[in-house]
């Protein structure tokens, strides 16, 4: 996990979380997704968050947002070589053990049962790791900036 820091400006404030826009992330620059990555990017290239608000912040004041990101190198390799993976060690476990009789029919029926259990397998997992996301938090406020108001 990564965690980076980033200032943005608080948009609207309720109970203990916040939304905070924050500026485009560097990254997203030399990104061809053009913010299909982001459900929160404004019209203005901006990035809006919802953050866990402990200082208390309030509207417009400038705040420091933590935010704690996955690598992305690892959700490649799940996303990806996991099925890839499962696929070939299904048409390689048909074609040794030939249950269905032919062993190329086989092949593709366990590589597309593997395939699929992979899959599966991901989003299980995906359902239960998604309540240990840790969401941004807000973790300082700059209150002699107070008076600046979202753009």
């Amino acid at each position: 996990m990564r965690e980076e820091q980033t200032q943005g400006v608080v948009v609207a404030v309720e109970g203990n979380m916040a939304t905070v826009k924050l500026p485009k992330p560097q990254a997203c620059g030399s990104c061809g997704g053009e913010g299909s990555c982001c459900s929160g990017l404004t019209a203005s290239g901006d990035v809006t968050v919802r953050a866990t608000n402990e200082p208390g912040a309030r509207l417009g004041e400038v705040v420091d947002v933590l935010l704690v990101q996955e690598s992305s190198s690892k959700a490649v390799s799940i996303l990806y070589l996991f099925p890839l993976a499962a696929m070939v060690l299904g048409a390689i476990l048909g074609s040794w053990l030939h249950p269905l009789g032919d062993p190329e029919i086989s092949a593709v029926v366990l590589s597309l049962v593997c395939l699929g259990a992979a899959f599966g397998l991901i989003g299980w997992r995906s359902s239960r790791t998604r309540d240990r996301e840790i969401p941004p938090r807000i973790i300082s406020v700059h209150r002699s900036h107070s008076s600046s108001r979202p753009t």
